[in-house]
Order: C-alpha cells, then sequence, then structure tokens
C-alpha cells in the first residue's frame, strides 16, 4: 500500500472524507457502516463538518503506523482493522483526534471506536421473538480462539477446557479438528437451531441467508475472533436484535453494562441457553435490552454522536 496516497472514500460522501491508500468503502468490508457513520456525523456536525479532513487508515496488525505527514489538529483519523490493541500515541500525534478499533481504552486523543457490521450483514431487524424461528444460531470459522466453544459442542473426547488456555495448545487441537475432519454441524444440540463451523472467513452463508437468518433468530452466539474479544458478529447479532452470547469482552464505552451475556468458560454454554429458552419472558426482556442498546450506543448515529463528542477533546 502507497500510504501517502489519498483517494475518496466514497463517491456519495463529501470530497474530504478519504482513505489513506487505495480502496474505498465500496470494497471494505465494514465500509457500509462507516459509510453510515459518516453520513450521521455530517448531520450532527452541519456546516462545522466541512471544517475538518476525516481520513481512513487500514493498519495491518503489528505494522509500524506511517500517518504523521497527515498530522494537524483539523485532521480526524480513523484506525480499522488493527488488532494489536495498542494506541500508538507517538505517532498519532498532532491529529485532532484518532479513531481505533481493538482498544480497551482511551488514551490521550486516541479513541475506542466499534468494528460495527460488515457487507454481509444488509440490515437489522426488531421482529419481536416470538415471530423467530430458529433458537439458536452460529455460522462462522474454526479458529484457535474458538476450540473452546467447539469443544462444549464436540462430544468426542477434547482436552480439558484448563489446557486451552494456552494458544499452543489451542492451534494443536484445531490442527486435530481439521485433519481429522470432525463434525462441523451441531445444529441438534438445541432444538430448532443452526450451528455451523467453516474453514476459512466469511466462507459460510452468503449475505442475504446470513441476514435472513440473524433477523430469525432468538440467541446468536458469537466466540471471540482470530485475535482479539471483539467480532463483528457481536454488532450485527446485536443489530438484529438476537439476544448474544460471547467470550467476555472489554469494558469500552459501547461494551460496559451491555446486555450481552459474556461467558468466562463456554463449557456453561449449554445450561445457559437452555435457561434461556425455559424463560420466554426473560429472553423477551433481553431482546429489548439489546435493541436499546444499539441504538443508544453502537448504532452509526451512536457512534456518530460519541465521535463528535470526542472530536474537540
Amino acid at each position: 500500500m502507497h500510504t501517502h496516497l489519498l483517494t475518496r472514500a466514497s463517491p456519495s460522501l463529501p470530497s474530504n472524507v478519504l482513505m489513506i491508500g487505495t480502496g474505498s468503502f465500496d470494497i471494505m468490508l465494514e465500509g457500509l457502516f462507516w459509510q453510515d457513520v459518516i453520513e450521521h456525523l455530517q448531520k450532527q456536525l452541519v456546516a462545522e463538518f466541512a471544517n475538518f479532513r476525516f481520513l481512513f487508515y487500514v493498519l495491518k496488525t503489528h505494522a509500524a503506523p506511517d500517518v504523521a505527514c497527515f498530522a494537524d489538529p483539523q485532521t480526524i483519523l480513523f484506525v480499522l482493522s488493527d488488532n494489536s490493541g495498542e494506541h500508538y500515541n507517538e505517532q498519532f500525534a498532532g491529529f485532532g483526534a484518532v479513531f481505533k478499533v481493538h482498544l480497551s481504552d482511551e488514551s490521550g486523543n486516541v479513541h475506542p471506536i466499534p468494528l460495527g457490521y460488515t457487507r454481509m450483514n444488509l440490515c437489522g431487524s426488531e421482529a419481536p421473538l416470538s415471530e423467530r424461528n430458529t433458537n439458536v444460531f452460529f455460522s462462522g470459522n474454526i479458529n484457535a480462539n474458538r476450540v473452546d466453544f467447539y469443544r462444549s459442542l464436540y462430544t468426542g473426547g477434547l482436552p480439558p477446557s484448563a489446557n486451552l488456555q494456552h494458544r499452543q495448545v489451542r492451534r494443536g487441537v484445531l490442527y486435530t479438528i481439521r485433519k481429522l475432519k470432525l463434525r462441523r454441524n451441531f445444529d441438534a444440540k438445541f432444538p430448532d437451531s443452526y450451528i455451523r463451523f467453516t474453514d476459512s472467513f466469511a466462507s459460510g452463508l452468503g449475505a442475504e441467508d446470513y441476514t435472513a437468518k440473524l433477523a430469525d433468530t432468538k440467541i446468536a452466539i458469537s466466540p471471540r475472533g482470530f485475535w482479539r474479544p471483539e467480532c463483528f458478529r457481536d454488532h450485527e447479532a446485536m443489530r438484529a436484535g438476537c439476544v448474544v452470547i460471547s467470550d467476555p469482552l472489554p469494558s469500552t464505552w459501547y461494551f460496559k453494562n451491555s446486555p450481552i451475556i459474556q461467558l468466562d468458560r463456554w463449557s456453561s454454554l449449554k445450561s445457559t441457553v437452555r435457561n434461556l429458552l425455559a424463560s420466554p419472558d426473560e429472553v423477551q426482556e433481553r431482546q429489548l435490552a439489546t435493541l436499546d442498546w444499539w441504538r443508544d450506543k453502537c448504532s452509526p448515529n451512536a457512534v456518530a454522536k460519541y465521535i463528535a463528542s470526542r472530536m474537540g477533546s
């Protein structure tokens, strides 16, 4: 990537919304979300929007940021993709504000932002649970960080979950799962459910089927991604009005005190799901709380409000 090249982020947005390097929102996995965020931000800032330059920077994990030449008090930088959890305060000094994914807290002028949804999730849903036919849903890649989740569903004898705290052990178990082509379909674990593992990222359901399945789901399982606890599915499931079960999430402004059910051990998944399915009133209350949380904390409009509140700090 030629990091010193600037291109329009989207032809439908003002010319002060740019990508560092080649690319655009049209081809980015999460481009639709950021298109929506910027449109809301433009409405909130009104005339003041034109006084800033908004730069989007796709940073490879653990790569050194190379953006100092763009630093300016009127430039707002968005740093996407990087899973390192680093703030890079020194490299980002001089910008009016920096908003970065996969952070646990604020530091200086660098602020955490959610991942948002991908182009696989075409729309949200507020359909009541009484109209939904899928009790539990998961469709996603089997990776080293999801071995404990897989083990909670597979009954063929894998290492104890305590041993899976070590990444090398998890990678070894993952190799075994793939080498022996162990079971990938766990629909029968819960009645009227769809729980399936794939071999690579975004290789399962197509966008329309994935969107429809989430909109028809009561409980969505969202295990951690390749590196960090947060993944796109957390937000896509909230947007779709599902009750979400996940790994422990960071205490960011958009996750702290959320209605997401966070499991310390996936061994408790079965009992958690069964208790929920046996308590329809509790599930309904949690769904309504999740939809409220999405609107107030994680939606494009809510994220735009947060960005606007931090631009002057």
